[in-house]
C-alpha cells in the first residue's frame, strides 16, 4: 500500500540515480543501470525498516526503472492577490525542534516614490517561549526588478544585481550572479537543476524540478537550499535548507505546501516570476529568528 501523504513519499530521479524517499530521514539510492535488478528487491528490504508496505509497481512496476518525470517548464506569471501557505518544522540543534507555518504573498506597493511589487514573507513558529512571528520581504519594480530586500531585519537597497534568471526551466539550467546591496554587503548566488521528481504535498501531487540552490553572504552567513519547484504554482512546493550562521551555530527547516490562491485580479503580471521566487527563497535565509 501507497504510504499516505504526511509520510512524504517520494521518488526523485537524476541522470545517474533514483532515490526512493519513504520518510524524512530515509531514503533509498539505487543507480539507474542497477535499478531493474535490484529495485524490487531494495524496496522490499526498505519497507521492513520504516515498516510500511509499498508496492513495486508505484515505483515503475516489476522492479523495472521508471518512467522520469517531464514537469512543466514555463513558470506561470505571479501578480498581486497570489499567495501560498506551507507547514514548517524547524531545528535549532541542541535547542531542539519546532514546527509552524511559513505564508508568502504578493501585493501592490510604493518603493522610493514609484510603483512596485512587495513579496512578504511571515515564519510563525510555536517555540517553547510561546508563537512567536518572523516577517520579511522584498520589493521588486513591476518588470520583476530586484530593488530591495530584507535583510536581518533591515531593508537592504540594492546597487547592482547580476543574479538574473529566466521564467523557464530545463535539465540545463544553472545560473549564477551576485547581489549588491548600497550598504555594501554582497551575496553570491547560484541556482542550478539538478533532477526531477514527483512529490505529494497537501496541496496536491506534483511532478517537480529539483533544484540546488546556494547563498553565500560577505558576512559570512551562509544557506544551501533543495527546492522542489512546480511552475504551474509559481512557487516552490518543498524546500529544505540548511543555514551555517558562520559563528558556528545555525538551522535547518523544511517547508511543505498546503495551499495557494491564485489572484484573478487585473494587476499586471510579473515579467519573471522564476527570478522573483529563486530571490524571495533566499530571503528566507539567514534571518533574525527569535529566542527560542
Amino acid at each position: 500500500m501507497r504510504p499516505e501523504v504526511g509520510e512524504f513519499f517520494e521518488v526523485e530521479y537524476s541522470a545517474s540515480s533514483i532515490t526512493l524517499v519513504f520518510s524524512t530521514t530515509v531514503k533509498l539510492v539505487v543507480r539507474a543501470r542497477d535499478a531493474r535488478a535490484n529495485l524490487q528487491t531494495d524496496m522490499r528490504r526498505l519497507a521492513l525498516l520504516v515498516g510500511c508496505a509499498v508496492a513495486v509497481s508505484s515505483c515503475g512496476g516489476g522492479g523495472g526503472s521508471p518512467t522520469v518525470v517531464q514537469p512543466v517548464s514555463t513558470f506561470r506569471a505571479n501578480q498581486p492577490g497570489d499567495s501560498w501557505n506551507y507547514v514548517v518544522s524547524i531545528n535549532f540543534g541542541q535547542f531542539g525542534s519546532y514546527t509552524g507555518t511559513l505564508s508568502q504573498s504578493i501585493s501592490n506597493d510604493t518603493f522610493n516614490g514609484s510603483p512596485s511589487i512587495k513579496q512578504t514573507q511571515v515564519f510563525d513558529l510555536a517555540l517553547k517561549t510561546g508563537p512567536s512571528s518572523v516577517t520579511s520581504y522584498s520589493e521588486y519594480s513591476p518588470t520583476g526588478v530586484l530593488l530591495a530586500e530584507t535583510i536581518n531585519a533591515v531593508l537592504l537597497t540594492v546597487a547592482t544585481d547580476t543574479f538574473n534568471v529566466s521564467g523557464t526551466l530545463s535539465s540545463t539550467t544553472n545560473d549564477s550572479g551576485v547581489i549588491t546591496f548600497t550598504s555594501g554587503l554582497t551575496i553570491d548566488d547560484t541556482y542550478r537543476v539538478i533532477g526531477t521528481g514527483a512529490t505529494s504535498t497537501p496541496a496536491g501531487s506534483f511532478n517537480c524540478w529539483i533544484v540546488d540552490q546556494s547563498a553565500v553572504r560577505s558576512d559570512g552567513v551562509s544557506d544551501e537550499f533543495e527546492t522542489w519547484v512546480a511552475p504551474e504554482t509559481g512557487n516552490f512546493v518543498k524546500l529544505r535548507d540548511t543555514t551555517n550562521n558562520g559563528n558556528g551555530t545555525g538551522y535547518t527547516y523544511t517547508a511543505t505546501l498546503t495551499s495557494m490562491v491564485t489572484s484573478q485580479s487585473k494587476s499586471p503580471h510579473l515579467a519573471s516570476s522564476k527570478d522573483m521566487i529563486a530571490k524571495a527563497i533566499r530571503c528566507l535565509a539567514g534571518q533574525v529568528l527569535p529566542k527560542h
